[in-house]
């Protein structure tokens, strides 16, 4: 067990007007304009209930500047107050993240190779288990929502249940929500992407306790696993809230 750097805790400390609780989940994102940014915070926001009562700060940092918080806060349901925005990955580059792919090519082209599974472990797996489904994974979407893809596809995720069944993470699933999010992003592209810079920089999660050890921590190697078990993202939450 080790203490929270130093790097991170002060910026963790008591903001104005906000209480302090006893425990801290502080969650890294790398650009809030990418595919884990965006499914890790839809994640985060259906426990907010239960994290706040049990005595526990939520803390996230991401890439970004004001009108990408808002937008971002807006469209994935995490609390605007639990945010912070940097400018830059200096934050990540004292916490020694994983910067991700950096050949000699445009990031872009970086991020397009990890996001084929080079340089970036477990992505190829995590795409196909989008589409493939898993029935070792909670079913992702209610029986009856509309799912709005970009301004011209509408998708009732009933259909799921009439094609597929129910009570697990059937095939198509997981890869719709993710499409979802994709056409958010490369409509709101000079949004949510205000430097292309840090388009393929990794994010991480800790667990803190009381005195501020870390009691968890998980820093992602790749696109798409942002979580140590990707079929339950939040199981490390378990025992905690």
């Amino acid at each position: 067990m080790r203490k929270c750097p130093k790097e991170l805790l002060s910026r963790i400390k008591k903001p104005e007007n906000r209480e302090i609780k006893t425990k801290s989940i502080v969650v890294i994102f790398g650009m809030l304009g990418n595919f884990d940014s965006f499914e890790y915070a839809q994640l985060l926001s259906k426990s907010i209930a239960k994290i706040e009562e049990s005595d526990t700060n939520l803390f996230a940092f991401g890439i970004g500047n004001d009108s990408t918080k808002k937008r971002f806060c807006k469209f994935t349901g995490l609390p605007h107050e639990s945010l912070l925005v940097c400018e830059d990955n200096q934050l990540h580059k004292s916490l020694g993240l994983n910067s991700g792919l950096s050949l000699p090519f445009p990031v872009l082209i970086n991020l397009i190779l990890m996001c084929a599974g080079i340089g970036s472990p477990g992505t190829l797996r995590e795409v196909l288990r989008g589409y493939l489904g898993d029935k070792h994974a909670n079913q992702r979407l209610p029986d009856e929502m509309s799912l709005q893809i970009g301004d011209l596809i509408k998708i009732d995720s009933s259909t799921f249940k009439f094609l597929l069944g129910e009570g697990y993470q059937r095939p198509f699933e997981l890869a719709t929500l993710r499409l979802i999010n994709m056409a958010e992003i490369l409509m709101n592209w000079q949004i949510y992407i205000s430097c292309n810079r840090f388009l393929t920089q990794l994010g991480a999660t800790y667990l803190l306790d009381s005195n501020s050890n870390i009691v968890y921590e998980f820093l992602p190697q790749g696109i798409l696993g942002y979580s140590e078990t990707m079929e339950n993202p939040l199981a490390f939450l378990d025992g905690w809230i």
